[in-house]
């Protein structure tokens, strides 16, 4: 997990983003460590791209327990409206055959743990909400 932080936070930093993490879980988690970390590596890829080439840049991750929940939040700024169908969480980018699994990817793991994804946005923020219930 500390990896995935701290590679996208360098990506992040090259690129003038600015990173706010709030982070408050135990060290022990029954959500396995490889699951968060893909679903850490896709959504902070996609927050970057989402928002590199604006003028202000932020990303924001809250990660915390709420109950037997694992709550992931992930907040960035943004230009365009994200199309996304929340049936198939398919791609809206034109190159269809090299995008479109990280949504799929994170959708399945939270399945998976009985969880809950929900996505909002505004004209200019993109919000995706994970919570995952820690179970064995």
């Amino acid at each position: 997990i500390l990896a995935i932080l701290n590679n996208n936070l360098t990506v992040a930093k090259e690129k003038d983003i600015e990173v706010d993490l709030n982070i408050d879980i135990p060290k022990e988690l029954k959500v396995n460590s490889m699951d968060i970390s893909i679903i850490l590596g896709n959504s902070l890829s996609n927050a970057i791209e989402a928002c590199e080439n604006l003028k202000k840049k932020y990303i924001k991750l809250y990660m915390y327990m709420k109950g037997e929940y694992l709550i992931i939040k992930i907040k960035n700024s943004k230009k365009e409206d994200v199309f996304i169908d929340e049936n198939s969480y398919e791609t809206t980018k034109i190159d269809k055959e090299n995008h479109g699994f990280g949504l799929k990817n994170i959708k399945y793991i939270v399945d998976k743990y009985d969880g809950l994804l929900k996505i909002e946005q505004s004209k200019e923020e993109f919000i995706l909400n994970i919570a995952m219930k820690e179970i064995c």
